[in-house]
């Protein structure tokens, strides 16, 4: 029998229970009439109310992984949502590899996502199956898994992966176009022709080095540059700080938003003179 692995999916469980009447039993003898009815007891002091089940109603907008590491990107393309895998993970026995779009879906109520996900055999042979998954809160559950970690993703928060930052930003400074360029990340700005290159560091911040026209040499025209990332609902916002030179006074007024439009060609144009990237000297 072919067995196939998916790129996330859930099975359902059902049980039952079997209830056996109790043996039936005389009525209760009435009250007297003059009897008043007992004083329920009362709660403990520090009695909480039970809290109701949490109800599918999140997004999945942002990183999800499973238990072997597989990671993968949502993002929204008009009306449908595009996973892309970031760390293939186990996947990789079964031929996926990075970058990869690995499912399709279209939200069809709060939490609650119908599409297709990408399944391979042991020999590679790929077909796309019909499934529902469900969010709640940071769990992904699919409705057609495989195993546990294919049937449950958990959000990641606070880390980010380069597939979610790639692509357009808006805010200060202009217009910015980040790409992953080997293990680097590069950007283009639209301030005096400005350029980034920057890498990840341990606590999750990119840092690195700008530099503009006319001569991007320190200290009047680069200098250090640190973007730390946070999500706000679907979005992603970059907080970043840049200074002249490798001792001047931090500033932080370079904050900006992902966009979901395609990339301007002429900031796209400048990837093409990888001179004008510079790194800190």
């Amino acid at each position: 029998m072919t067995q196939w692995v998916a790129v996330g999916t859930a099975l359902l469980a059902s049980s039952c229970v079997v209830r056996q009447d109790a043996p039936a039993t005389p009525p209760p003898a009435p009250a007297p009439a003059n009897a008043t009815a007992p004083r329920p007891a009362a709660a403990p002091a520090n009695a909480q109310a039970p809290r109701p089940a949490a109800a599918p109603s999140a997004s999945l907008a942002g990183a999800w992984r499973g238990c072997d590491d597989r990671t993968v990107v949502f993002t929204k393309d008009g009306d449908e949502w595009i996973c892309t895998i970031e760390i293939p993970g186990g996947l990789a026995a079964y031929g996926f590899r990075r970058g990869e779009v690995g499912c399709r879906f279209k939200q069809v109520g709060p939490g609650r996502y119908e599409g297709e996900i990408l399944w391979r055999d042991r020999a590679g042979n790929a077909s796309w199956k019909h499934t529902v998954a469900t969010v709640t809160g940071d769990t992904y559950e699919d409705t057609t898994g495989h195993d546990e970690c294919t049937r449950y993703w958990r959000r990641l928060h606070g880390e980010f992966v380069t597939a979610e930052l790639v692509g357009f930003w808006t805010g200060d400074w202009g217009d910015m176009v980040l790409r992953e360029v080997g293990d680097e990340v590069w950007g283009a700005y639209r301030h005096d022709d400005g350029t980034v290159v920057l890498r990840w560091d341990a606590d999750d911040v990119l840092r690195g080095w700008w530099s503009e026209a006319p001569s991007r040499n320190p200290d009047q025209d680069a200098g250090e540059v640190e973007f730390r990332f946070a999500r706000d609902g679907d979005a992603i916002v970059l907080d970043g700080r840049w200074r002249y030179g490798t001792s001047g006074a931090w500033r932080e007024d370079w904050d900006l938003r992902r966009s979901p439009q395609a990339p301007p060609a002429d900031l796209e144009s400048r990837f093409a003179h990888p001179e004008l990237f510079k790194r800190r000297p």
